[in-house]
């Protein structure tokens, strides 16, 4: 389900395929000092984006448009060398304070 163009799945912040609404990929991150609570930041934002599809359909709908739009640079300005693994870094100051914005916009209200 994951069409891997130049090894790139093409997930919204390493989790969300834009093609399926209840598909989510976690630990497909890499990047230094990267750790547990970055896997668990994912999982916490997973599952609040399934509790708004049933709870509070135009927060997870926000989330929707956001990942047909624009996606956020995750590199934190830093330039990686071109290998198919680097598809999945990110600087991780950078891709927690993603994760962390989402999930507030996903659970306001």
């Amino acid at each position: 389900h994951l069409g891997a163009a130049g090894g790139d799945p093409g997930l919204y912040l390493n989790i969300f395929p834009s093609t399926h609404e209840n598909l989510f990929v976690l630990g497909l991150v890499d990047g230094l000092a990267l750790g547990w609570q970055t896997f668990y930041e994912q999982a916490e934002l997973v599952a609040a984006v399934i509790h708004a599809q049933r709870a509070a359909p135009e927060h997870a709908e926000t989330l929707r448009a956001r990942i047909r739009g624009q996606w956020p640079e995750l590199n934190g300005g830093l330039r990686f060398a071109p290998e198919p693994r680097m598809h999945h870094r990110v600087d991780v100051a950078t891709y927690r304070a993603a994760l962390a914005s989402h999930l507030q916009e996903v659970t306001a209200g």
